[in-house]
């Protein structure tokens, strides 16, 4: 059960296809969820973000002689990245 105040779920269907759902209790105390157009739209961006970061590490990786390290590599940074974007992205709305 959600609380008040609980932050909701991200579903990333596809890049086009983004939908935030928040979920939460209404006055009476019911369950409700909304999709809201403003994440929709923070999400995009950030889809784009991530594609030029996979891009740009990328050309940095591409001297690295064994391919299985470099997509090791890859992975370890662009998680990462990821998680540094997303929790800088829950701190400005808060």
């Amino acid at each position: 059960m959600f609380k008040r105040g609980q932050r909701g779920e991200v579903y990333l269907k596809n890049k086009e296809d983004v939908t935030v759902y928040c979920y939460g209790l209404d006055q009476y105390g019911e369950g409700y969820h909304r999709a809201d157009k403003e994440w929709r739209v923070r999400i995009e961006k950030a889809i784009e973000e991530v594609k030029n970061l996979i891009h740009s590490l990328n050309n940095q990786l591409s001297g690295a002689i064994n391919t299985q390290r470099k997509q090791d590599l890859l992975t370890k940074k662009l998680k990462h990245e990821i998680e540094k974007k997303v929790l800088i992205s829950l701190l400005k709305e808060d």
